[in-house]
């Protein structure tokens, strides 16, 4: 891998290679779930800053990936891991919108009385 490196994706397209990205693949879904988590936490990225070589572009050679220090629980707990992970992917961006809508409240309530008193200085002069 050359480049941008551990920004693991999930690919649902069975026939996808390109060059530079380092592909694991099992056809167990269930298990392709509890990976991508997997390879997006704090544990497996500084495996890979440990790995980086080179200069100006960083990479992490094939060799060393196929070696990575992965963790596997039974199937059932990867399925429940990968569940509750999932779970709260979703659920970030919901808080971040209702912070937002909060702020946005807020805001709205402060700028109000002064919108309120502009119209109608507008509209009844």
């Amino acid at each position: 891998m050359v480049g941008t490196i551990g920004n693991p994706v999930k690919v649902s397209h069975p026939i996808f290679a390109i060059k530079n990205v380092a592909l694991i693949k099992d056809n167990a879904d269930k298990f392709n779930n509890f990976l991508i988590h997997f390879l997006n936490s704090s544990h497996i990225q500084k495996q890979f800053k440990l790995l980086l070589a080179g200069g100006t572009q960083e990479f992490i050679g094939l060799n060393d990936i196929r070696h990575l220090k992965v963790l596997v629980p039974c199937k059932d707990e990867q399925v429940q891991i990968a569940q509750f992970l999932s779970l709260l992917d979703k659920k970030i961006p919901l808080q971040a919108a209702k912070k937002c809508l909060r702020t946005t409240n807020v805001h709205l309530t402060k700028v109000a009385p002064f919108l309120l008193q502009d119209w109608c200085c507008y509209f009844f002069q």
